[in-house]
């Protein structure tokens, strides 16, 4: 058992060294994102059980700031793919 576990340190600490971040503002802008839909999903749930008609929010997917980055900025780049 002693072995292997020797094994596994090793091999994270090899891991660590070797790390570098694709793209050290990714989390950041990632947040700003989530933020970003939070901020949205909020105005449309006032908006419903407020029981209010004008309901000022963008709902095409593909216009709001997430969309933007998903559908133009990556458009023909690797991207994660989400299924449900």
């Amino acid at each position: 058992m002693e072995k292997p576990h020797k094994f596994l340190h090793e091999t994270a600490q090899r891991i660590k060294q070797a790390y570098r971040a694709a793209d050290s503002g990714l989390p950041q802008f990632l947040t700003e994102k989530e933020l970003d839909h939070v901020t949205w999903a909020s105005a449309v749930q006032s908006a419903i059980i407020g029981n209010n008609p004008d309901l000022k929010v963008e709902f095409n997917h593909t216009l709001c700031s997430l969309g933007q980055f998903l559908y133009v900025r990556m458009a023909g780049k690797p991207r994660l793919i989400i299924r449900s």
